[in-house]
Formats: C-alpha cells, structure tokens, sequence
C-alpha cells in the first residue's frame, strides 16, 4: 500500500469529501410554427475533492462545475423527459442531435463527508454550501477551488515538489459512481485505485497532463492522485470510456 509520511495511506481519506454541484439550466425549446419555449431544470454533477489548506480550501475538477457539452445534453434530457416532449413525428427525442440553446441560470456547489472516513472534519454531518472561487476548463487545466466558509482545522494533503515520470507508480483516489450504485453512499470509504504514469503529455493550450493506468471512473473526478508518499501530484480529470487509461 502506499503510505504517507504520518502513516498509511488511508489516513488520506480524512482529507477527501464529497463533491455535490446542482446546476440550474434554461433550455430554449423551439416547437412548431416557430413558437419557442423555455424551460428551466437542474443538473446534478457528483465528483470528489480534497482539502489543500487548514481553512478548508478544497480543490476539484473544473469540468464539475463549469457548463460542459455533457451538462448542455443532460439538461436537454431532463427537459424531455420532464415535458414529456416528442419530434413532430411522436419519435423520441435524441439530446446529442439536438442544438436547442442553454445556458446556466445558477448554480450551487456543496461538500461533505460521508460515516466511512473515521475523523474526517465532515465526516458524517450534513452537507455544507461551498463557495465557488475559481474554475479552469480541461484545455487550461481542469482544475476548480472551492472554499467553505467557518470551518477550519481541514487536514490539507501535501503537494508534491516534483512532477511524476514515466513509469512512477501513483495511487488515484476518489469516489467511483460503480462502487455507490452498489453500496450505502451514507458509510462509503474512498477508493484508492494503484496504477503507474503512462505518459506526459499537454493539452491544445499547452496545459499539461499525465497519462495513467489508474481505474478510475466516473464521480472519481477532482479527487487527487498521489505519489507512494501520500503527496498529491495532480487532480482527477477524466477518463476515455473507449481507453482504459485516465488523465490527471
């Protein structure tokens, strides 16, 4: 197992939470005759975070929060299915060939800990509000802060001094969608998912990102992953449902 330098590395999780962010979408929906109608409905994107100061500052992935091409065609979806709404034939509607017009009306970010992470600061307490601070999308970085306001005391995960290489191996840790689809969400522990860097590459931006073979999936998103001293050496970003290899 990997350790940190305080001791194994599940003691790490008393430092991941929790990641909740409700968007509210308006979909503009053009009907026949050239009436148009909007409607409004609320996307709920579940990823994972991790304290980066005692002050509880928390960093997540940037596409958790910001209005991506995947919220754009899940908000779509609620609104069909909401409205029970058909093509002019009485055909089901598909939401990717759709270009009806989106966009956020607002938007809620909230935290929290979940009974599995034994003294962690939330671990257990109702979700908190946090404050959206900053947010990068995938070409720059993918990274997003978050902020909690009066709640201090946050064990904040260290930062590694030194990029990884090719062939390092790395632990990546978060919350996987499979995992709560099929257990009691209220005493889920994280997961830590071994694996070693594949590559190092950058984004059309020049952003960089590392390549590796980690099995990580959905809702693992913004969680960190971490060198075999416990130290983070890039956020959770997204994995390619055709590849088994992840970014971060």
């Amino acid at each position: 197992a990997a350790h940190a330098d305080n001791g194994p590395a599940f003691n790490l999780g008393k430092s991941i939470v929790w990641v909740d962010v409700n968007t509210v979408v308006a979909v503009d929906v053009p009907f026949t005759g050239g009436q148009r109608k909007t409607f409004t409905t609320t996307v709920t994107s579940l990823c994972t975070g991790f304290f980066i100061s005692s002050s509880a500052d928390i960093a997540t992935a940037g596409h958790c929060v910001e209005m991506s091409d995947n919220k754009r065609i899940a908000a779509i979806d609620h609104v069909i299915d909401e409205q029970e709404l058909t093509g002019a034939d009485g055909r089901p509607l598909d939401p990717r060939r759709l270009s009806w017009v989106t966009r956020m009306v607002s938007q809620q970010a909230s935290v929290g800990q979940p009974d599995g992470i034994d003294g962690g600061p939330l671990s257990g307490k109702r979700m908190v509000r946090a404050q959206i601070v900053a947010q990068q999308p995938f070409e720059n970085g993918d990274h997003a802060l978050l902020h909690v306001t009066n709640l201090s005391g946050t064990p904040a995960l260290k930062i590694a001094s030194n990029a990884p290489t090719t062939g390092d191996s790395v632990v990546s840790i978060g919350f996987p969608g499979s995992v709560a689809g099929a257990a009691d969400v209220s005493r889920q522990p994280p997961s830590f998912k071994p694996g070693t860097v594949s590559s190092g590459t950058v984004t059309g931006s020049g952003a960089p990102n590392t390549e590796i073979s980690s099995a990580m999936t959905q809702g693992m998103s913004g969680g960190p992953t971490v060198n075999l001293r416990g130290e983070v050496l890039g956020v959770n970003s997204r994995v390619e449902l055709a590849e088994a290899e992840a970014i971060f």
